[in-house]
């Protein structure tokens, strides 16, 4: 067999592979050559990655993996994506000090992509990559997974218990907590940001921040500031969405410096039912500013506080019946 009979028969494990969740988990196949002769193949299980079951299979028939040649649809894993970190990939093929690593393409994951061949490449084995047109292959076979990975994948799980659509009395301060996780973390200089849709207007909020003590899981603050239904989103900004969004950040810190001014100096009570300091940005249809990739979307209807009805326990002195006395 050829050097391309190798790489083609690797794609060819991958294909077998049949993921619960073809978006989190992707499709791997790995075959071990020792000159012109395939000693192992395995496609990637449930637990277990393409690489150490091809590597187990040919622990198991006692091969000498000094001279071996490893072909591998997918970069790798390198410490600490695993589990355990002496778990990961490419410690165990630097472990069995194989000839050389022929990858397919590199991992997809933003926190993986190019460790792994750095890692390998530090251990002293010769690194190849598959031609554009087998990687063209492994890329359609791992469509749902590679679209997944190239985003945070940031979602909404909780805004103080209310469901998505439910209507809600606006709340004390006109502040609600929103909660969520995401798959990929971001990488250094990535931002993702909650943006509130009303009407036509689009309004900037707080940056979404980690939560202590978690590595998935984040929190941000969400101004209230009117009543009726309100779109929150969350997203991804790029560089002109870093930009919009510092921008209005500066002008909101502009304007409750000059709410604050103006009740200081005539200490009027309205002045403390103000709306959300950020400015609406007026767009036509329901696309976001550009600037943001949004990742997640909620509903929610917002309400006036609820009044309680007037009862014999809470009624004013003086009065009687089920309303006011006139």
């Amino acid at each position: 067999m050829t050097h391309t009979d190798f790489m083609t028969l690797a794609i060819t494990m991958a294909s077998g592979c049949k993921p619960d969740d073809p978006k989190t988990t992707p499709c791997v196949g790995a075959a071990i050559a020792l000159g012109e002769e395939v000693v192992a193949l395995a496609c990637r299980g449930k637990e277990d990655h393409a690489e150490k079951i091809a590597l187990d299979i040919a622990y198991g028939r006692g091969v000498d993996l000094t001279q071996a040649v490893v072909y591998t649809t997918l970069e790798p894993c390198v410490g600490g994506v695993r589990r355990q970190r002496n778990e990961s990939c490419a410690d165990r093929l630097i472990a069995a000090k194989v000839k050389k690593v022929v990858v397919g393409i590199h991992d997809p994951n933003i926190s993986v992509c190019g460790k792994g061949f750095l890692r390998l490449q530090e251990g002293r084995i010769d690194t190849e990559l598959f031609p554009s047109n087998l990687a063209e292959q492994i890329k359609r076979l791992n469509r749902d997974f590679i679209l997944a990975q190239q985003r945070i994948g940031a979602r909404i799980t909780s805004h103080k218990n209310h469901k998505d659509g439910e209507f809600i009395p606006i709340p004390s301060g006109g502040e609600i907590e929103l909660k969520g996780t995401w798959t990929n973390p971001p990488s250094d200089g990535e931002r993702l940001c909650a943006i509130v849709r009303t009407g036509t207007q689009w309004w900037p909020q707080h940056e979404l921040k980690l939560i202590a003590g978690s590595t998935n899981e984040w929190s941000t603050v969400i101004n209230i500031g009117q009543y009726g239904l309100h779109i929150i989103s969350i997203g991804k900004l790029n560089r002109l969405g870093m930009a919009l969004f510092d921008y209005y950040s500066t002008v909101s810190n502009v304007h409750i410096r000059w709410r604050a001014d103006l009740r200081r100096k005539y200490s009027d009570p309205h002045l403390k039912l103000e709306p959300s300091p950020w400015i609406g940005i007026e767009l036509s249809g329901s696309e976001p500013p550009k600037g943001i990739d949004i990742e997640d979307s909620i509903c929610l209807n917002v309400l006036p506080p609820t009044i309680p009805p007037v009862t014999p326990a809470n009624q004013p002195e003086g009065a009687s019946g089920s309303g006011p006395r006139h």
